[in-house]
């Protein structure tokens, strides 16, 4: 019987947290999310392997009441690729070049890039065991992981991209302290660096010759173009212990 419960309070847990996540964030193209779909899709993946657990209740009443309209900030569509640009050695300074020259492709990216040049004495690269970048508000400071810079050029930009769109969310006052700061802070950030990618390498991705970080690129940019409900998750499933 205690087995029982646990299992249920385990499904249970996981309903909440997909709920809070969904809430609090949705994909960035101004469409809405449906939590009804989110909340089963949690419970079922509860469900997985576990004989005799009885059904749970979600418990909403109305799909049309599920519906959370959250509009993007960067608001961008599909983006072309950019035959300017080729791939060379990963530097700080090559990434910046890159973002430099991708201005005109993301508009959106012009005041990011001036945050980064401004920012350029405190960029430092170090081994973050694991993290690609990391940004400090209260320093103001960006970190490179030493991984990243020993790519290519591309891989650089989109990494410096994703922490200078948190050094100018903090420039602007929103990185705040609760959940929804925190989640939306992130989802801007791999979004411009979503359209980085897809400006350099298509709506496909880079094809061949795909490193780990590449190939972990070509697959949040092909969960955020073709499944958005799978992006919100992701992103949730990514962030949930640092922004709770």
């Amino acid at each position: 019987m205690s087995r029982v419960l646990s299992l249920i309070a385990a499904g249970l847990i996981t309903l909440v947290i997909s709920l809070v996540g969904a809430a609090l964030i949705a994909p960035l193209f101004g469409e809405s999310v449906p939590l009804l779909d989110i909340a089963e899709n949690a419970v079922s993946r509860a469900r997985v392997g576990r004989r005799g657990v009885p059904p749970i209740n979600i418990n909403i009443p109305e799909r049309a009441s599920t519906q959370i309209l959250w509009a993007s900030d960067l608001g961008l569509g599909n983006v072309e690729e950019s035959a300017d640009l080729e791939e060379g050695p990963g530097s700080i300074d090559s990434g910046l070049v890159v973002l430099r020259e991708l201005r005109a492709t993301i508009p959106q990216l012009e005041v990011v890039y001036e945050v980064l040049v401004a920012s350029r004495p405190r960029i430092a690269v170090r081994n973050l065991r694991g993290k690609l970048g990391q940004f400090s508000g209260r320093a103001g400071t960006i970190t490179i992981d030493m991984e990243v810079v020993e790519e290519s050029n591309f891989v650089v930009a989109m990494v410096l991209a994703h922490e200078g769109q948190h050094a100018l969310d903090n420039h602007q006052g929103r990185l705040g302290l609760d959940e929804r700061s925190c989640y939306n802070a992130e989802a801007r950030a791999f979004d411009l660096s979503i359209f980085i990618w897809q400006s350099l390498w298509g709506m496909q991705g880079k094809p061949n010759n795909v490193s780990k970080i590449e190939a972990s690129f070509n697959r949040m940019a092909s969960i955020r173009h073709e499944d958005p409900l799978g992006y919100v998750e992701r992103l949730v499933d990514l962030y949930g212990d640092a922004c709770a």
